[in-house]
Parts: structure tokens; sequence; C-alpha cells
């Protein structure tokens, strides 16, 4: 299912308007593979904060679009997703990103002018984990 970007408009807007409220908590609480999966890449630091709040804006985007909270991810979709989005991108063919043309734009913009200063790597490592996130969520929907 493709997110539309009014979806996508509306899921971000809640999460910047309301980040301290228990829809986060409710996130973390339903996607625990997603949490896991940002700490195995980013550890502990503030990119793992805000790459959690762009995950929490992909899901909040997908439950909007679907009208009911996306599957909850295993770990190991995760890990199947992030492969998959380095053969893509390897190919030059990312089909994911032709697919979910809004969350895309999102992840292209949130990479181009991040909430905090990122290093390349870092901007590199971002994109890579938030493209696994969005393709793992598309692939359960």
């Amino acid at each position: 299912m493709e997110v539309s970007e009014r979806a996508l408009t509306e899921a971000i807007h809640r999460v910047e308007a309301e980040p301290g409220t228990g829809d986060a908590a409710w996130f973390a609480a339903r996607q625990p593979a997603v949490v896991k999966f940002l700490e195995s890449r980013l550890g502990r630091d503030d990119l793992m904060g805000v790459a959690l709040m762009a995950a929490f804006a992909i899901h909040a985007a997908f439950e909007r679009s679907l009208g009911a909270p996306p599957p909850r991810v295993r770990f190991s979709d995760l890990l199947g997703a992030e492969d998959s989005v380095v053969a893509e991108a390897r190919s030059g063919q990312p089909s994911f990103l032709e697919r979910q043309q809004a969350l895309a734009a999102y992840l292209a913009a949130l990479i181009a002018a991040p909430p905090i200063p990122l290093a390349p790597t870092d901007s590199s490592r971002h994109a890579l984990i938030l493209g696994a996130i969005i393709q793992a969520f598309d692939r359960s929907s």
C-alpha cells in the first residue's frame, strides 16, 4: 500500500507536535524490533533519537494509510529489508522508492536537512536504516 503525501504530512505533524505523548511509548511497545534495530545500528545517542522519531513518523504514516497500525515487523524482517535496500541501491533500481514516493521524499528531505548536524557517513547510515524501515513496513502491509 502506498503512503500518500497527505497521510505522511499528517503523521509528521502529529509526531512533531506531540513527541512526548504516549503514542511514542505505544510505538516502542508495538514495534520493539524497530527500536532494537535502531539501537544496533546507531547506538543510543542523538542519531538514534533522530532516527526513532523518523521511524515513528513513518509508522504513523502507514497507520493513517492503512486505517490500522501496520503489522509488527520482526528484527529479521528489518535485516532482510536492509539487505534489499543495499542490493536495490547498487543495482540502480531502488523499487521501494518508486512504491513509496512520499516516504522517499520525506527521507531525502530529512537526510538533506537533519534536525542535528550529521557527518556524511552518518547521513548515509540514516538513509539506509530508515530506508530499511520503510521497506519492512511496506512489505508487511
